[in-house]
């Protein structure tokens, strides 16, 4: 017969096969588990990813859509739409609030332009034609426009300090309000301009009539 001992013993040993048995069933739950909840990041993060896709691609024909718009009435530039010399023959475009810094447009013709608020500064607009432009608040700080023909122009609160206008002809046009600080206007026609109320501190008035010296 069994003896006790005997008895202890395979009692111990079936409760420990049952423990490592338990203990094997819950892992294999647990690695279950993990697989799954990994399967549902994966499944979460392409959803995710096909969304942005499709977010993106949307965004793109919005985009298209918005520069055909624009473009129907924007002028044509010279290469990769960059203004070079000359290339700004487009009449009654709209360009208001574009930004031409340190563009290169002398001997351009810029008949009819709504440039109001546009930032030109540091720009070359050397012997251009520049007539009947809408120029209300826009930035022309240091640009170089001398020798150019400004005709019937509205330059109303334009800031133009620093600018070279030597010899150019600002023919009845609204340069009211604007900032001439430290302009260069040695020898520009300014017949039936308006520059009441600018700022011509430090400007060159070189060639200019005396009255102009002291208005303000």
């Amino acid at each position: 017969m069994q003896t006790v001992k005997d008895k202890l013993q395979d009692m111990t040993t079936l409760r420990k096969a049952k423990a490592e048995a338990k203990a094997q069933e819950k892992a294999e739950k647990d690695i279950a588990k993990a697989r799954m909840e990994i399967a549902h990041e994966v499944r979460r993060a392409k959803e995710a990813e096909a969304a942005m896709e499709l977010h993106v691609a949307k965004a793109g024909e919005i985009a298209e859509k918005e520069i055909t718009k624009h473009s129907q009435n924007a002028p044509i530039f010279g290469a990769a739409n960059h203004p070079t010399s000359g290339n700004m023959h487009a009449m009654h475009s709209n360009m208001g609030g574009s930004n031409l810094h340190g563009s290169n447009i002398n001997g351009s013709n810029l008949h009819g332009f709504n440039m109001h608020g546009s930032n030109i500064d540091g720009s070359n607009l050397h012997g251009s034609n520049i007539n009947r432009l809408n120029m209300h608040g826009s930035n022309l700080h240091g640009s170089n426009i001398d020798g150019s023909n400004i005709d019937g122009c509205n330059m109303h609160g334009s800031n133009m300090h620093s600018s070279n206008m030597h010899g150019s002809n600002i023919d009845d046009s609204n340069l009211h309000g604007s900032n001439l600080h430290g302009a260069n206007m040695h020898g520009p026609n300014l017949h039936g301009s308006n520059i009441h109320g600018s700022n011509i501190d430090n400007s060159n008035l070189h060639g200019q009539p005396h009255d102009l010296h002291t208005r303000k």
